[in-house]
């Protein structure tokens, strides 16, 4: 049998290996720029999809402080000057000059006795038995919870006449009130945690719930700030008259301690760059950056100047950057 031979080339399993780790660092290559273009092409579609936009719209806003307060006017009670029965001459929340007939009183003898009234002002023929109780010149000593509390106990046990139907009366009983409302006041109470900006404040705009959404807020001055552990109470005083403000005593109100007119926008949508603050806007389906004032913010919204009405606004701007088309 004839041998055969062979021959040992040198080298040649080393060059394989060089080749194929070459071929790796090009497969790892490729695939690190696909992940990467996968992820840029996706966090691109992603912004097309999930961004979302509101209409930049000019509205005012309002920052409010809802209380419970009582309301305070200069009242002066006239009582009866005889027995007799009773007939009115004016009607319910007429406003009279003083010494003008009021109401008159028919004796048992047949004589009438006219009640009039003793300084201008609202003729208001109920009375809730706190207008001694309450007066201007007492503003500093009334509690509002503790009144509404004694009121609520009494259940309204006080003496009444109402309408224009004739009614016997007796010497010396409550007829009428006659209501001052130039000025008059509004206590109001609430716990110190919601002390917001007041502090700040002299003039406000107050809605009373009494008076309806319908009727504009009327303005009001702050004449006395005092808190005494965790409650606050404030007093207002006011010039302007509401409808029907005289029946009241305890109510509800919105204090409008802020109000700010200028683009509102969710304040999500506001970006901070090089130190100024800004908003991502669509032109053309283009992201633009405008930069914005800052007005006033409530709660999650924002008033802010330098955009104008209609454009869309993005408002999770962490999606885009500027220049991307949409």
């Amino acid at each position: 049998m004839r041998k055969r031979k062979f021959t040992v080339i040198e080298g040649q399993r080393g060059k394989k290996q060089r080749r194929s780790v070459k071929g790796g660092f090009l497969l790892i290559t490729i695939v690190l720029l696909a992940v990467l273009g996968a992820w840029f092409g996706g966090r691109k579609l992603a912004a097309k999809l999930l961004v979302e936009t509101v209409i930049a719209y000019e509205d005012v806003l309002e920052q409010t402080l809802n209380v419970d307060g009582v309301l305070v006017r200069e009242e002066n009670v006239v009582a009866a000057p005889t027995s007799g029965t009773l007939r009115w001459l004016v009607q319910e929340g007429e406003r009279v000059p003083s010494g003008y007939p009021v109401a008159e009183i028919t004796t048992v003898g047949g004589s009438v006795v006219t009640v009039t009234a003793p300084q201008p002002g609202i003729m208001v023929p109920q009375l809730d038995g706190f207008e001694q109780i309450l007066q201007p010149h007492g503003l500093s000593q009334i509690d509002p919870a503790l009144l509404q509390k004694q009121a609520q106990e009494e259940e309204a046990d006080e003496e009444k006449t109402e309408g224009t139907a004739e009614a016997f009366v007796l010497k010396g009983s409550f007829l009428f009130k006659i209501v001052d409302n130039f000025p008059w006041y509004y206590v109001a109470q609430f716990e110190g945690n919601r002390f917001i900006k007041l502090e700040e404040q002299s003039k406000v705009a107050i809605s009373f719930s009494f008076a309806g959404e319908e009727v504009e807020p009327v303005a009001a001055r702050i004449t006395e700030i005092r808190t005494e552990e965790d409650l606050v109470t404030v007093v207002f005083q006011l010039q302007e008259e509401v409808d029907g403000y005289y029946r009241e005593r305890f109510t509800r109100a919105d204090i409008i301690y802020a109000r700010a007119r200028g683009i509102i926008l969710p304040a999500s949508a506001l970006i901070l760059r090089d130190d100024e603050v800004g908003v991502y806007v669509l032109i053309k389906s283009k992201v633009r950056y405008r930069k914005v004032e800052v007005l006033e913010t409530y709660d999650d919204q924002v008033v802010v100047d330098g955009i104008q009405p209609g454009l869309p606004v993005i408002i999770n701007p962490s999606w885009v950057e500027e220049g991307q088309q949409i």
